[in-house]
């Protein structure tokens, strides 16, 4: 991540309560995360790689006493989110590096977590970071993802007005409505979905809403992806991703938080590393 996007990083760590899930993790979703933890662990202490600098995640291995490495390729991120944390991070052992290039031992450590991780690497990437995490994975080990599937652009396109209207009364944070233009944005060749042309799109659109408060306000929550511009993700339907997965895993569980809007979208998958 360049220095292009630190004002980012500033406006998320201040108002990420606004942008809510499926952005981070939901609080069921956070329960599952948990609970698969202490399942490949049985509360043991083990050697735990965090990817990316997820507040939910790195507390949930200090919570349970485990030794968290986390690695992104912002040290602003790693350093700043800590303070949403609630677990004391005095032991974390952060690596500011790119996960293709992570300086960590082989078979190391028994757990790897990561959110939405895949979705904001090329495709290209995408097997190259799957052999480096099952090179670190000791034998018998696991991967605890949660990634988003590329969903049905006709129900996308079916459920805009529905989205809005949850957004206007509490029920969704204005994220969720951001995430459906998104949707809208795909590009079959690459597989990606452009910020850029979602906020324009997510701008004809409430041109033609009553401007009233609650717009106004939803549209200023929105404000803090403008600095993604340029900014892609990477997405793949269930299928296509989990065939890519089996490759390096094997698929032990699929599991969903289902308390956000777009929760079907967002698997948290148990994988078990092939060796």
């Amino acid at each position: 991540m360049s220095k292009k996007y630190k004002p980012y990083w500033d406006k998320t760590i201040s108002i990420r309560k606004k942008i809510g899930s499926p952005g981070r993790p939901s609080k069921a979703e956070a329960k599952i995360y948990e609970r698969l933890f202490r399942k490949v662990t049985g509360n043991k202490r083990y050697k735990a790689v965090i990817l990316g600098s997820t507040p939910e995640l790195r507390d949930i291995v200090l919570k349970h006493k485990s030794e968290v490495t986390a690695v992104d390729i912002s040290l602003d991120a790693l350093l700043k989110l800590r303070y949403l944390m609630k677990q004391n991070w005095e032991d974390e052992i952060l690596i500011r590096d790119n996960w293709l290039h992570m300086p960590l031992e082989s078979n190391e450590y028994r757990v790897v977590l990561g959110d939405l991780i895949f979705a904001n690497l090329f495709l290209k990437d995408w097997d190259n970071l799957l052999i480096k995490l099952r090179e670190l994975i000791s034998k018998g080990g696991y991967f605890i993802l949660r990634e988003h599937l590329a969903p049905p652009l006709d129900r996308i396109k079916n459920q805009t007005n529905t989205v809005y209207n949850r957004c206007l009364i509490g029920k969704e944070h204005s994220n969720t409505l951001f995430i459906n233009f998104l949707y809208l944005t795909y590009h079959n060749s690459d597989k990606s979905y452009s910020a850029n042309l979602a906020r324009n799109l997510l701008k004809l659109y409430l041109q033609n809403k009553v401007k009233t408060k609650q717009v106004r306000n939803l549209v200023n929550n929105l404000l803090v992806y403008r600095c993604w511009d340029d900014k892609k993700w990477f997405m793949l339907p269930q299928k296509l991703l989990e065939r890519k997965l089996s490759k390096y895993f094997i698929i032990k569980g699929r599991y969903f938080g289902q308390d956000h809007f777009f929760s079907e979208y967002f698997p948290i998958y148990l994988l078990k590393v092939r060796k």
